[in-house]
This record gives structure tokens, C-alpha cells and sequence, in this order.
């Protein structure tokens, strides 16, 4: 196994001299994967370089995943470019565009520590409906472009703010999974996979993988947990899914406030039903029962959005 270190220097060719600034995720000795902020020393430009222990990975995967990011989803505004890929004794190394911001779990983990109530007031419960938007809309991207991401997770979207601290956008990052074939093991991460991932090998795996793990990432966004399900024994539905409950924090926030009518709030409370309603449906045992990201996104915008903008206008 490799070991880079921060302030290390790598040479590729005996020419690019790259200098590791951050170790984002270490080589796991697993999966044979390695995450870093890396600084070209010639341009002093800022890349992420993502290191793979070929006893472990393919060669010929790795290429896949970089046709797909550079080829098949080509808007480098919302997913980073491949630049390079190196060779070199046993190891792969895949140059990335570096994407400036903050992981999405790294966001709400933050917002959680600092935020002990764990209020989401007007300004934040926006920006938060922003970013689900944007996240959405991104996995229509993917999907319209015939892949499925296939991990999708908070460490995998990456958020980015201005000086003022206001939501910029979004960019969604390892696509490792989308380009390999399925293979025999569990894939995806535990928390966010889809029951076709982990349990139900006879389940296709298509865009409604991702959209069950948008569920739950709507779900951190919102009620800062995460939703844990668990299959029956005959692995034909969940045991019980637990009260989702999107809009609660915020609700919470508008009763305490003396400027929110009581109309407004069961208006809220009538959309806050509405919305976990289609998010128990993404999260439904058969795929076949979710709907798919494009139905979401047009959901999403015509009964959360627009809706919320229309009640809360003049706030």
C-alpha cells in the first residue's frame, strides 16, 4: 500500500512535479482508493488527485471513469474534468479538476455542531431548498446523459458559497461506480445504498438506485438524521419505515415567530405533508415504485418551490 503524505512531492514523467497539500480521504486498504488535494508546481494550480492500488482496481475501469466525467456528462461547471492519468509501480493516479468548497456532510455536520437546537430559520431553510434543487437537477443531468452515478452521498457533492455565505452551486464528484460493471459484492456506501445494492441482487440496477439515495440525502438535508430501513425476511419490502418528517425544524421555527400567520403554517404543514409523502415513496423497497429523477425534480418545483415562494413572499 502507498503512503503519500501531506507536503509530499509526486513526479509524473520526471516533469510534473505535483505537491500534496491535503489528504481528503487516506488509501483504504479495501477498496485501494485514495483522495488528494494536490498543487501543480509549475502552474500552481489546485487538482484532486485520486490514487488507485491496481491489485485492487482496474486499469481499464479507471479510464471508463475518466470518458465519463470528460465524454458522457460533459459540464464541467457541475462535474469536474479528468486532466491525466499516470502510471506508475502498480498504482493509477487520476488527475481531477479541483473543486472548490465544502463536502455536503461536511455543511450539515457543521451546521449541526454549531446549531445545538438545530433551528433551520428562513434564510437557511432557503438555502437548503436551493442546494436539493441543484442536486436533483444535476442527477437529471447524469441520468439524461445514461449513467448512474451509484454512490451517491453528502461526501460525494461538493457545495459552494460566496463571500456573503450565499449558495452558489453544486458539483457532484466520484463516479467511480457509474462506468464498472456490477459486480458480485455490496456496493455504493452502507447508509445511502438502495436494498438492489446490498440485498436484492434480482433488482436491475438503473437511475431509480440513485434517486433512493437522493432520498436520503433530502432526508440529512432537512431532518439532520439519517433514515435506517431494514428488509422483512422475505425481502420483498421494509420491516417499517420510520416517521419522515421534512419540514418540522422549520415549522418549528415559524410557530415561534409572531410574523407567520396561522394560515401560513398549515400551508406549510399541508406541503411538508406532500413532500414526505414523495420522499417515503423514493425511498420504496421495489425500485420500480420510486419515481424517477426527472418526475422528482418536476415535483420538487411545482409543490415544495414554488409553493414555499408563493407563501412566504413577503418574509
Amino acid at each position: 500500500m502507498i503512503s503519500l503524505k501531506i507536503k509530499d512531492e509526486i513526479k509524473f514523467d520526471k516533469i510534473i512535479k505535483f505537491f500534496i497539500l491535503d489528504e481528503l480521504y487516506p488509501m483504504n486498504a479495501q477498496t485501494g482508493r485514495g483522495l488528494y488535494k494536490v498543487k501543480d508546481l509549475d502552474t500552481q494550480i489546485f487538482y484532486s488527485l485520486k490514487v488507485f492500488d491496481l491489485s485492487l482496481n482496474s486499469l481499464s475501469e479507471i479510464k471508463k471513469e475518466m470518458i465519463a466525467l470528460n465524454i458522457s456528462i460533459n459540464k464541467p461547471e457541475i462535474f469536474p474534468k479528468a486532466r491525466l492519468i499516470y502510471q506508475d509501480h502498480g498504482f493509477a493516479y487520476l488527475l481531477i479538476d479541483w473543486c472548490e468548497g465544502i463536502a455536503l456532510k461536511k455543511y450539515i455536520d457543521e451546521f449541526t455542531l454549531l446549531n445545538k437546537n438545530k433551528e433551520l430559520d428562513l434564510n437557511e431553510f432557503r438555502k437548503r431548498l436551493n442546494i436539493t434543487k441543484k442536486i436533483i437537477e444535476s442527477v437529471m443531468f447524469i441520468h439524461n446523459s445514461k449513467l448512474i452515478h451509484r454512490d451517491l452521498k453528502p461526501e460525494n457533492i461538493i457545495v459552494q458559497f460566496n463571500d456573503k455565505k450565499e449558495f452558489q452551486k453544486i458539483m457532484i464528484i466520484d463516479f467511480g461506480l457509474a462506468t464498472q460493471k456490477r459486480n458480485r459484492d455490496e456496493e455504493g456506501t452502507p447508509e445511502f445504498q438502495s436494498p438492489e445494492q446490498f440485498c436484492k441482487r434480482d433488482f436491475n440496477l438503473t437511475e431509480k438506485t440513485d434517486v433512493f439515495s437522493l432520498a436520503k440525502i433530502i432526508c440529512n438535508l432537512f431532518d439532520f438524521k439519517n433514515i435506517n430501513l431494514y428488509p422483512n425476511d422475505s425481502l420483498k419490502d421494509w420491516k417499517s419505515v420510520p416517521e419522515i418528517n421534512l419540514l418540522g425544524l422549520f415549522l418549528e421555527y415559524c410557530k415561534n415567530k409572531k410574523n407567520f400567520s396561522e394560515e401560513k403554517i398549515k400551508n406549510i404543514e399541508n406541503i411538508n405533508t406532500d413532500f414526505n409523502s414523495a420522499i417515503r415513496q423514493c425511498l420504496s423497497f421495489d425500485p420500480h415504485a420510486r419515481p424517477s429523477s426527472k418526475e422528482l425534480y418536476s415535483f420538487f418545483n411545482s409543490n415544495i418551490i414554488n409553493k414555499i415562494n408563493k407563501y412566504l413572499k413577503d418574509y
